[in-house]
């Protein structure tokens, strides 16, 4: 079995050795090709062409047939995939001449799905009133990515009462925790809670031939879904929910109020779903 390999929509060649890693939201293959060069003309004119490629950017394929074996898309990366070097070996021992081994290595950055430079983060709000009747909010939680920290200061208040930033450099994680007062209004009590989850859809292909290792291929985009839910306690008459935070994502949408007898309790949840990186700061309470 022949795979050709093709990139931005042109076939390189066949692949005789195919190596791809995936780590920390990277990806990188190194891809081996044969190329029927017979004189040293056509050899200069293949390489010529392959490190004219070097640094563009576009889908990386292999085919067998009209078949995606595997397949990385530009529109599932936020970098890449982008071909960085070409390197050229003589012929194999017990190969005819006329041969080019050309070895490719491209690599991409995956898009993380979660809100501006996030790959996890977690956080809750909290509405609590003091037994000498004072109401504060709290916010905590936190962020992991380049990003965090951008991402936690989105969330600060204007006037914090109190503000506890914890920043790990080596794990690009900002713990958090914001407190501010409140006005005197109708709630008792409120909490919520937002958590972020990001999913890509993966199918298992059969192995492809004897000693050969099984493919694994990503359908479309990677899916984000954000889960936002809550409860609040009313003096007097129910609280109204507060609106999703991304309400153009939302797919389902729960509200339940408690019978007056049994005090005036609110709850809801909110099911988002993406195909891409969320807002980059999403509507606060």
């Amino acid at each position: 079995m022949s795979l050709d390999l093709q990139f931005a929509a042109s076939t390189l060649g066949q692949a005789r050795a195919v190596h791809s890693t995936r780590q920390d939201g990277t990806e990188s293959w190194q891809v081996s090709l044969a190329l029927l060069a017979p004189t040293a003309a056509q050899r200069d004119a293949l390489l010529a062409a392959l490190h004219a490629r070097v640094g563009a950017t576009g889908d990386l394929r292999l085919l067998d047939g009209k078949q995606t074996v595997r397949a990385l898309a530009a529109a599932d990366c936020d970098y890449g995939p982008v071909l960085e070097t070409v390197e050229a070996r003589d012929d194999q021992p017990g190969e005819a001449q006329g041969t080019l081994h050309v070895k490719l290595r491209f690599a991409a950055s995956l898009q993380s799905g979660l809100p501006g430079g996030v790959s996890d983060g977690h956080y809750t709000v909290t509405d609590t009133v003091e037994s000498d009747g004072t109401r504060t909010r709290t916010t905590a939680g936190f962020f992991v990515g380049p990003g965090a920290l951008a991402q936690a200061n989105a969330l600060r208040p204007t006037r914090p009462e109190r503000v506890e930033l914890k920043r790990d450099e080596f794990h690009a994680r900002v713990d958090f925790k914001f407190v501010e007062l409140l006005a005197e209004g109708e709630l008792a009590a409120f909490a919520e809670s937002v958590s972020f989850n990001t999913a890509r859809r993966v199918v298992d292909h059969p192995l492809l031939g004897p000693g050969l290792p099984a493919w694994r291929q990503e359908i479309g985009a990677p899916q984000t879904w954000v889960i936002q839910q809550g409860e609040a306690t009313g003096v007097s008459a129910h609280p109204q929910a507060p609106p999703p935070r991304y309400p153009a994502l939302l797919i389902e949408r729960e509200v339940t109020y408690s019978l007056p007898t049994a005090g005036f309790h609110t709850r809801w949840r909110y099911l988002m779903r993406g195909t891409g990186p969320l807002p980059a700061t999403p509507e606060t309470p």
